[in-house]
């Protein structure tokens, strides 16, 4: 399990909030969970969730992500 957050405060970008230019200001978080399982020695399979969400005071800059990988892998 993983979490990952990151702010951004602008020093030059401005946007428009009630008529007034403020500058702006960004957060990124992004939990991920992976897991992984062995059913011998030669084969592991992995399955990863992960979603990004996006907040700014620039309400066109949020957003949100969900994104699943399913994978195996062959061991020699």
């Amino acid at each position: 399990m993983e979490l990952e957050w990151r702010d951004r405060r602008y020093v030059s970008r401005t946007v428009e909030i009630l008529g007034e230019d403020v500058l702006r200001e960004d957060t990124r978080w992004t939990p991920r969970i992976v897991w992984e399982r062995s059913f011998n020695r030669y084969l592991v399979t992995r399955v990863e969730y992960e979603f990004e969400s996006r907040g700014s005071n620039d309400p066109d800059k949020r957003m949100g992500n969900h994104e699943l990988i399913v994978g195996a892998r062959v061991l020699r």
